[in-house]
């Protein structure tokens, strides 16, 4: 008699694992969906710029700033604090770079999502902003970041570089 009969008839054995066996592969992708979906939120906002939307922000900044010193217009004093308000508010990014060379570069945030990992061409300009960020260049000597508005010497230039950046 084989394994899949009912002994002394014959007649194949109902799969009862059958029901079972579903059951777990359907809780094994429920698991792993939900594990997947929580590791892509990040719990630190990060905008990424490019150039070309760096500069619509300053644009209409400006178109914004026009209307408020009409109003101050008939009064000196509160003028100036309009604009001296508005500066504090304006900070560089946490991350930005130009590429000289083409160059593979990492963006992510720690323990966290990856932002970018791709191979940059010349002339990529990027921005990235969060309160840490860290980046792996494949070719530090390819590459010029500005890190908090200021430049960031470049690593040795025979291995890749990793450095991670934080938001005084």
């Amino acid at each position: 008699m084989g394994r899949h009969t009912q002994p002394g008839t014959g007649a194949p054995a109902p799969d009862t694992g059958f029901w079972v066996r579903v059951g777990v592969a359907s809780l094994v992708v429920v698991v792993a969906l939900a594990w997947w979906v929580s590791t892509r939120g990040g719990d630190d906002p990060v905008t990424t710029t490019s150039p070309d939307r760096s500069s619509s922000p300053t644009s209409t900044s400006a178109s914004s700033a026009s209307p408020s010193p009409t109003p101050s217009s008939t009064s000196g004093s509160p003028s100036p604090s309009p604009s001296a308000s508005a500066e504090p508010t304006k900070r560089p990014p946490l991350l930005a770079f130009t590429v000289k060379r083409t160059s593979y570069i990492t963006v992510r945030v720690p323990g966290g999502r990856t932002i970018t990992s791709r191979l940059f061409p010349a002339g990529a300009k990027r921005t990235y902003d969060a309160k840490v960020l860290q980046v792996v260049n494949g070719r530090p000597s390819a590459v010029r970041f500005v890190v908090n508005g200021k430049p960031r010497e470049p690593g040795p230039a025979d291995q890749p570089e990793t450095f991670t950046v934080r938001r005084p």
